[in-house]
């Protein structure tokens, strides 16, 4: 396995102030486009998104401004000739890991140690595409590993514990636009907000994301 990196900054949000933060999910192994509109209102919102192929990340919609942070970890294609949803580049392969737009909300982690032990996932932070906690995942995490780690980096960056508002995944590429309201598709949600369980695993391919600046922390 690859060496585990520095630990992250001790605060990157700062104290709530009496607010609990809301944390959503998003996974795949293929990596990819995601552009999510931010279409519910969850306040103090903290978008976690994990991946083992590259993948940029686009917040937009009438809440954006609630997103106070997104927060990567993954592997990143790191120093890899492969990366799945985009064309290889040429050698060295300097592809950036994850880009983010706008730029000042992303923060990135290569594969990070887990926060919680579960023999079916892994003792990094790689992937995870499926709802399953209970079955070996194939090299990628269990949903509860991810769960775990974000929730302790929300905390770390906020000084709370945040309620998991919803958790969607997918293996394939993200590719488009991908509404709050319409995501969730795996039973983890602890808040009763207005955000519907969504059945599809294909994402649309109408939206093109624009990430114009790379922000990476190892």
């Amino acid at each position: 396995p690859p060496p585990p990196p520095p630990p992250p900054p001790p605060s990157v949000i700062g104290p709530v102030g009496g607010l609990t933060a809301n944390l959503v999910i998003f996974s795949n192994y293929e990596g990819g486009s995601l552009t999510i509109n931010v279409d519910v209102d969850l306040p103090y919102l903290v978008i976690g998104v994990s991946s083992y192929g590259t993948m940029n990340i686009t917040i937009k919609g009438p809440y954006a401004a609630n997103v106070q942070q997104v927060v990567w970890a993954g592997y990143g294609d790191a120093g890899t000739s492969s990366f799945h949803c985009f064309s290889d580049p040429t050698p060295p392969y300097a592809l950036p890991v994850t880009q983010f737009s706008p730029s000042n909300l992303g923060i990135g982690f290569l594969y990070p140690p887990v926060t919680l032990a579960n023999p079916n996932g892994e003792t990094y932070i790689v992937c995870a595409s499926t709802c399953d906690n209970f079955n070996y995942q194939g090299g990628c995490n269990t949903p509860d590993q991810l769960i775990d780690y974000f929730k302790q980096q929300v905390s770390l960056m906020t000084g709370t514990t945040p309620t998991l508002a919803l958790y969607h995944t997918i293996y394939q590429c993200y590719m488009g636009t991908l509404d709050l309201s319409s995501s969730g598709n795996c039973p983890f949600n602890e808040t009763v907000a207005t955000v519907a369980a969504a059945t599809t695993t294909t994402m649309p391919t109408t939206t093109t994301t624009t990430a114009t600046t790379t922000t990476t922390t190892t």
